[in-house]
């Protein structure tokens, strides 16, 4: 009994650290431009402590899985912690700010970068030991995979371009207060993106529990997640920038499938 509580507990823990504002609490309500070491510091401790938890809950849960779903468990695990170091670095700096912190910027799309590829890796592997199995329907979700990753990697590189533009914008005279305002930021594409981001983490928990991989209740709070960030991204389309926090914050469209990862670790052991 003190050993399921204490997995249920580890648990919550694991799914709120990195999306809790405890970064922030520590290093201050926003990451100013002498102090990135120090927030990248707290980040790495709060990573290991993370880590710490994913590895108990790993030694102590009862296996019930193929041990080739360790890596996509740990691979999606790893994911919530590089998507939460540029969820707390504040809201994207613009105008002067921005050639002010022009390094921490790019850094926070550097992580982004980074964590598409870690998603796509460890959705692919997930599936990789049921395809054979898959219905034509599972198989289909490769399609929204292959979209979201491309659209994703345009758009945090087109983000991670800001500085750069920025700086050709003011070297040609122009007020870099005006750039922002008059940038095309195709909206309908990034929207597009992160809506495919949480149909995919959905998709694939919907596979793993045909697959006996899941439970129907963790399948259930997972889909209903996504449904409702799907909806939010949609009104963000339809009404604009009043919907944009929270689901269309790209660490927050990557939430579910750090979920999925979540899930795995407790279906998996290192044992």
């Amino acid at each position: 009994m003190i050993k399921k509580i204490a997995l249920v507990l580890v648990n919550i823990i694991l799914i709120l650290v990195p999306f809790s504002p405890l970064p922030e609490i520590i290093s201050g309500t926003e990451v100013g431009y002498n102090d990135f070491s120090s927030y990248l510091l707290t980040c790495g401790f709060i990573a290991v402590f993370c880590l710490l938890l994913a590895v108990f809950i790993n030694f102590k849960n009862t296996p019930v899985t193929q041990e080739n779903l360790l890596i996509p468990a740990w691979s999606l695990f790893i994911l919530g912690i590089l998507v939460m170091v540029p969820l707390h670095m504040g809201p994207p700096k613009e105008g002067e700010n921005l050639l002010q912190a022009t390094g921490e910027e790019k850094f926070r799309y550097i992580m982004l970068i980074i964590a598409v590829f870690v998603f796509s890796a460890g959705v692919i592997t997930s599936l990789k030991p049921f395809q054979p199995k898959l219905s034509l329907a599972g198989k289909m979700i490769f399609i929204p995979l292959a979209i979201t990753f491309f659209i994703s990697l345009w758009d945090y590189y087109d983000s991670f371009s800001f500085s750069s533009k920025l700086t050709a914008w003011v070297s040609s005279g122009k007020n870099a207060a005006d750039f922002f305002p008059n940038y095309d930021f195709h909206d309908t594409w990034r929207a597009t993106g992160r809506i495919l981001l949480y149909v995919v983490a959905g998709w694939t928990g919907i596979i793993l529990y045909n697959q006996s991989v899941f439970s129907r209740w963790v399948t259930a709070i997972l889909v209903l997640f996504c449904v409702v960030s799907v909806g939010f991204c949609t009104m963000f389309l339809l009404r604009g920038p009043a919907f944009y926090f929270p689901f269309m914050v790209p660490a927050i469209a990557l939430a579910p499938s750090y979920w999925l990862g979540i899930a795995l670790l407790n279906r998996t052991s290192l044992k």
